[in-house]
């Protein structure tokens, strides 16, 4: 896992993102992603809605950490 499969998997689930940056060192990551697809949803459902995507990485170990910024564009 790296910084290019997390961000291939996030932008395969966020089609409509206008950003979607990802960093890490292969077992923690940090993913800033604008997106339309969170506009009326609250912090937690878009937290949700990410982790849902890496949830076999995560769930497999491969993934320990993952620190979410999800906006829309308007709020970025």
């Amino acid at each position: 896992m790296n910084n290019d499969f997390v961000k291939e998997h996030l932008l395969k689930a966020f089609p409509r993102a206008t950003l979607v940056e990802v960093s890490g060192d292969g077992y923690h990551y940090q993913a800033t992603i604008v997106s339309e697809d969170f506009q009326n949803q609250s912090a937690v459902e878009r937290q949700r809605s990410v982790y849902a995507v890496l949830m076999a990485w995560i769930q497999s170990g491969e993934l320990h950490a993952l620190k979410i910024i999800a906006k829309t564009p308007f709020e970025w």
